[in-house]
């Protein structure tokens, strides 16, 4: 099971720190068709991504423009941020495009944009799941070799 964060910032939190991708190093990230997205979290804020995110949970893409309030480095613009109240009247408001995060004015009032979102770290086991064949041989051997034992002993006990 995964914890999903919303790529995007409010007055109080930023999106590098809703995401927890603060710091140095990090892990991989990709998008939802196994494509890396950034080698580790200081790639994904330094103003470009190596293949884009806009890829939606059917596995389609989708052009669409994205609101995140966040400029490049993963802080909130001040006025643009998510709740503001002003970023669909005022213009210029940030939004996620293919080369990450840009400005450009998207808006009109009552409009409605979709969201990015990441997952918590995935981790796959790394210790193999036996395949059903080898846990029944491995059975079957454990109960003849029982039964080896139990008559070889009634045999030497008579």
């Amino acid at each position: 099971m995964s914890d999903w964060k919303a790529i995007a910032s409010t007055a109080t939190v930023d999106a590098i720190d809703n995401t927890g991708t603060t710091g140095g190093g990090g892990v991989p990230i990709y998008n939802l068709v196994d494509q890396l997205v950034a080698e580790d979290y200081d790639d994904l804020w330094d103003g470009s991504i190596l293949n884009s995110i806009h890829i939606d949970e059917n596995g389609s893409s989708s052009y669409q423009v994205v609101w995140t309030g966040t400029g490049v480095a993963g802080a909130a613009i001040p006025d643009y941020f998510m709740g503001s109240g002003g970023n669909a009247i005022n213009g210029s408001p940030y939004y996620k495009h293919d080369d990450w995060v840009s400005a450009g004015d998207i808006f009109t009032v009552g409009s409605y944009l979709r969201m990015y979102g990441m997952s918590s770290v995935l981790t796959v086991p790394t210790e193999p799941v036996p395949e059903p064949a080898s846990v029944i041989t491995w059975t079957l051997l454990g109960i003849v070799g029982c039964i080896g034992t139990w008559w070889n002993r009634r045999r030497k006990a008579g």
